[in-house]
């Protein structure tokens, strides 16, 4: 259950106060006109919110205090009876916020009184707080002489959010993306963190994040083989010291054996740009001579292209192995065949020219594995 933002606690009475052992308290509600107390006793409850209520008067414990949490939801002033000392009156116990609407003249206010400024005031809307007992006089006498303060400044609200927004932009209103970013701050900061010479710079670094090279991997289990002249098939092979597993397709010395991979090109790839890799691979043992030549072509299908299409210009690239190790060799400028169109297939085909003179090699090539390297050039493949 929501709390009740009026009620108060009667905190004056809940601590240990001997001479108040077995006291009697009465709670009256206060004159708003005098802030004495009247002869009608106050509803007392037995909670923060809800209906439960409590016996009034109350009886404090042998020490002095209330059994239990006592609350109330205007202004008190309790009455102590006690065979210890003088019977007396506390002072007025508050109750907590109340919003009393529409500011008044000649209404008698109590501190935490909420109201807002209307057409009988300066008509600000603003909302404002009793600070002190008193009778409403002039809003602005009241103001000024601190009976009242401003509670909430609703003109600054509404430089924040003045309706209608304009959604672009970030609800701004602004007409220029720049103009947005300045409007929210970030004119300095921004510009400051990336280096951008304006607000419009910074917009434009910032929807160029993500955006240039990505790399796609694929490692010798996505290859196939082709049916003609193809690779080997997928072996893994364990060192012996560590147990270090390598998966990788044999690539013969002597001729030119091929495996090829499909994938479909992000929509926010750049079309125009060709490709850029890496091939990783090792030499099988034994080998007494180590230059391997490898060679990358690709090509570009879409809806209604011919499947049996060429290939396009091959990058050929030579690359010296050693014995155990990795080996990786870089490349560069691969373009696709055909028309790249947004949304297309992409075949790359991987062979090693072994029957060629740069080819010395003379045993497999055991192929471990190729980052394609692409162009993004928008920010989201939507």
């Amino acid at each position: 259950m929501a709390l009740d933002p009026q009620r108060r606690a009667v905190n004056e009475l809940s601590f240990n106060n001997l001479a108040y052992k077995n006291a009697e308290v009465s709670f009256y509600t206060v004159d708003p006109a005098t802030g004495a107390k009247t002869s009608t006793l106050a509803t007392l409850y037995a909670a923060p919110s809800g209906s439960a209520t409590l016996t009034n008067p109350q009886t404090l414990d042998t020490t002095g205090k209330l059994v239990q949490p006592v609350y109330h939801d205007e202004p008190v002033i309790g009455s102590i009876s006690s065979g210890l000392i003088t019977a007396h009156d506390t002072g007025i116990m508050f109750n907590g916020y109340t919003y009393r609407g529409v500011w008044e003249s000649g209404v008698v206010y109590f501190p935490n009184d909420i109201m807002q400024d209307g057409a009988n005031g300066d008509d600000t809307k603003d909302l404002v707080i009793a600070t002190e007992i008193h009778t409403s006089d002039v809003y602005t006498t009241d103001l000024s002489g601190g009976s009242l303060e401003v509670f909430m400044d609703i003109s600054i609200l509404q430089a924040v959010f003045s309706l209608p927004v304009s959604i672009a932009n970030g609800g701004t209103g602004q007409t220029t993306a720049g103009a947005a970013l300045t409007a929210f701050g970030f004119s300095t900061y921004i510009k400051t963190l990336i280096g951008a010479a304006d607000a419009a710079a910074a917009l434009s670094t910032l929807t160029a994040l993500g955006q240039g090279k990505h790399a796609i991997n694929f490692p010798a289990g996505m290859w196939r083989p082709q049916t003609t002249n193809g690779c080997g098939l997928l072996q893994t092979e364990e060192s012996t010291t560590n147990d270090v597993m390598t998966d990788f397709r044999a690539f013969a010395n002597g001729s030119t054996t091929y495996a090829q991979v499909w994938f479909r090109a992000p929509k926010s790839s750049d079309e125009s740009a060709s490709f850029s890799g890496r091939i990783a691979w090792k030499e099988a043992s034994g080998a007494t001579t180590h230059v391997c030549r490898w060679a990358v072509e690709a090509q570009a299908q879409g809806d209604s292209d011919a499947l049996d299409s060429a290939w396009g210009t091959a990058v050929a690239v030579d690359d010296t192995g050693t014995s155990g190790t990795r080996r990786e060799i870089a490349f560069t400028g691969l373009t696709p065949a055909g028309t790249w169109a947004e949304g297309d297939w992409i075949g790359i085909r991987l062979s090693r020219l072994g029957g060629h003179a740069n080819d010395t090699l003379d045993v497999a090539a055991h192929f471990i594995g190729l980052q394609l390297d692409l162009t993004v050039n928008a920010a989201t493949d939507a």
